[in-house]
């Protein structure tokens, strides 16, 4: 275990998220929690960054995060896998059955490419449990509270998982947590019309 606690965010001027987050990887690593150990890991972990987050932080995680599901903007009901995890396991042929208009944004760029670049697989869409480093911009994944809609529903709509993993958080806490003044304004503003 590590022998020191971890630090607060609290979202306040000058605190740098990035920084942030790399300290606290560093302190889950030297606590001995590693992601890709399994599941339970990755919730324990999930669990310590939201005890840590204060003040703004916290009210940014519990109005843009807690209680959510996960939406896959870029994606649509109709590939045939039953939840994300058999999406992200096909292979490049898989890919190029699934119909091109189950595809939006930059994944049906993407797919678009597949024919050509053999090495494109699920996992270019859906990415691996590797909690710090998931990219989620193909499938332009996103906060939601929309019912969950499983890949294979077929009802034409954007496919949604059940809840937030810490993989999804942490993209999301990367690319889309307010750090300057003006648009956690903005965010205040919003919250009160």
């Amino acid at each position: 275990m590590a022998g020191y606690a971890p630090k607060k965010f609290r979202g306040a001027s000058g605190e740098d998220p990035e920084l942030w987050l790399q300290e606290f990887r560093q302190w889950c690593e030297s606590a001995g929690l590693d992601p890709a150990a399994n599941a339970r890991t990755r919730v324990r972990i999930h669990g310590v960054f939201e005890s840590l987050l204060e003040d703004d932080a916290r009210d940014w995680y519990e109005t843009h995060i807690k209680g959510k599901n996960w939406e896959c903007v870029n994606l649509l009901d109709n590939t045939g896998m039953a939840n994300l995890t058999a999406f992200n396991a096909l292979n490049n042929g898989a890919i190029q059955a699934v119909a091109a208009n189950q595809f939006c944004g930059r994944a049906g760029v993407l797919h678009g490419q597949a024919a050509a670049v053999n090495t494109i697989t699920g996992a270019n869409f859906i990415p691996d449990h590797t909690v710090w480093d998931e990219d989620w911009s193909i499938v332009e994944g996103r906060p939601t509270d929309i019912a969950v809609n499983n890949p294979n529903a077929n009802n034409g709509s954007t496919i949604v998982a059940p809840g937030i993993r810490i993989g999804q958080l942490i993209y999301r806490f990367k690319h889309y947590f307010p750090t300057i003044t003006s648009e956690k304004s903005k965010l205040a503003f919003n919250a009160i019309v």
